[in-house]
């Protein structure tokens, strides 16, 4: 998945620097060619008719406002790679800290899992469901009927009592309401940052091999 993402912004990199260099050298031609013409014109006029400059005037404005613009978007893109490149230092920043995301996913580490699950409404029933990679269920959590947070902790066991190993696995929130209709919710993970992947240009933090998005982060402990 790192790889797909580091191919798929470098395609995008190279095709939003190339669609900047020909923007910047078509204007920069067509320019040149424009003065060209003015001055050709001016030098070839009847002196006892000369022709009405305004049409090339306003040529002349606006070669000079897209030639503003690309000259700004230049300069947000020199802003937001300059805040880019200080993302690393960020991301390092996080390790060894437990953070939390919004994630369908569950990182089991040390054979503990913590997680908060919240509903907008009161449910008739509510489960959650962890999956292996396979995408079979081994372990079945039941989940309080309020609406709001609730806590859950997942000890590491499956339904046999057997303690599976940590790693990365699949949530399923299952919820219906009173009126038999599923519920949504929002699951939140918590996670001890154990590694950064600086191999794409927006750092992920490991929690163990789960990657997560900096941005993404909505607290740190």
């Amino acid at each position: 998945m790192t790889i797909s993402a580091a191919n798929a912004q470098t395609a995008g990199a190279t095709t939003a620097a190339n669609g900047k260099k020909d923007s910047s050298a078509e204007l920069s031609q067509n320019y040149e060619l424009f003065l060209k013409l003015l001055t050709t014109q001016i030098q070839n006029q009847d002196p006892l008719n000369p022709q009405d400059p305004s049409q090339f005037t306003q040529q002349l404005v606006q070669f000079s406002q897209v030639e503003q613009s690309i000259a700004t978007n230049k300069n947000l893109e020199n802003v937001i790679s300059s805040i880019n490149r200080g993302q690393p230092s960020q991301a390092i920043g996080y390790m060894g800290r437990t953070i939390e995301t919004v994630s369908e996913q569950i990182p089991l580490q040390d054979g503990r899992a913590d997680l908060a699950m919240t509903f907008d409404a009161t449910t008739s029933s509510a489960e959650l469901q962890i999956l292996d990679s396979k995408g079979k269920v081994i372990r079945t959590l039941p989940l309080s009927n309020k609406a709001g947070t609730q806590a859950v902790s997942w000890d590491g066991k499956d339904a046999s009592g057997k303690q599976v190993e940590d790693g990365t696995y699949d949530a399923k929130l299952v919820a219906q309401g009173k009126d038999g209709k599923a519920i949504g919710g929002i699951m939140r993970v918590a996670g001890r940052v154990t590694g950064v992947d600086l191999t794409t240009e927006n750092p992920y933090l490991m929690v163990g091999d789960m990657p997560v998005v900096m941005g993404k982060v909505t607290a740190v402990r």
